[in-house]
């Protein structure tokens, strides 16, 4: 009897020093699991910090560009109707020309007669 208590307490001591290195094991591969999450959160976390950066560069390279091309447009604008503006004259001058001609010529003819 002794012996077989001697037997079962041996396997018992093996069950329980097994146990304790399965413990051991698991403790461990619990901490590296956890310090893989807390890396791949930190990761992450970055990794949205950047994303959330360029979206804005993006914002503001593409408001930007709107306002650039409304400047531009605005400056077409302006060119179109200052070139618009410069037909007119140029048109106004000629017919003061010629009416200044016709002065001349209407002038002369009285002067002659």
């Amino acid at each position: 009897l002794n012996d077989e208590v001697d037997t079962v307490k041996g396997y018992l001591s093996k069950v329980k020093s097994e146990r304790d290195t399965y413990k051991k094991q698991t403790a461990s591969l619990k901490q590296e699991l956890q310090t893989a999450l807390r890396n791949r959160e930190t990761e992450h976390s970055r990794f949205h910090e950047e994303k959330s950066s360029l979206q804005q560069e993006i914002s503001r390279l593409r408001n930007e560009h709107s306002t650039s091309e409304q400047k531009a447009n605005y400056l077409e604008e302006r060119v179109n109707l200052l070139e618009k503006e410069l037909g007119e004259a140029r048109i106004e001058a000629a017919k003061a020309m010629q009416e200044k001609s016709d002065s001349e010529q209407l002038v002369q003819e009285t002067r002659q007669e």
